[in-house]
């Protein structure tokens, strides 16, 4: 008979996140909420639109979500799914078009 090996049991579980990054996590919801809500619109002006009008879902981050522009809403865009993926999946494209820093 073959033994398993149990893998060794840990006493206390690994944060997922620390505690600064939960509580900028619930900032970052309640914010996300109201700029979506302020910015209904998808606001990426992208080469295979001339100008979205479809309902902005996501908000991009220009900057990153690194630091202090995980919460700086001036570097915020409200973007549609579509748009939003293009961004991420053409950044050089997107950083000619200011949507990248």
């Amino acid at each position: 008979m073959i033994q398993r090996r149990h893998p060794i049991e840990r006493r206390t579980r690994v944060k997922p996140m620390s505690d600064t990054r939960r509580l900028q996590a619930d900032i970052y919801s309640t914010r996300r909420q109201e700029f979506l809500r302020d910015h209904p619109i998808c606001e990426a002006v992208i080469p295979h639109t001339d100008i979205c009008s479809m309902r902005s879902v996501d908000v991009h981050h220009k900057a990153g979500r690194i630091g202090k522009n995980f919460l700086d809403t001036s570097t915020w865009m409200a973007a549609c799914r579509d748009c939003h993926d293009w961004i991420h999946q053409h950044p050089g494209q997107a950083r000619a078009l200011g949507l990248l820093k």
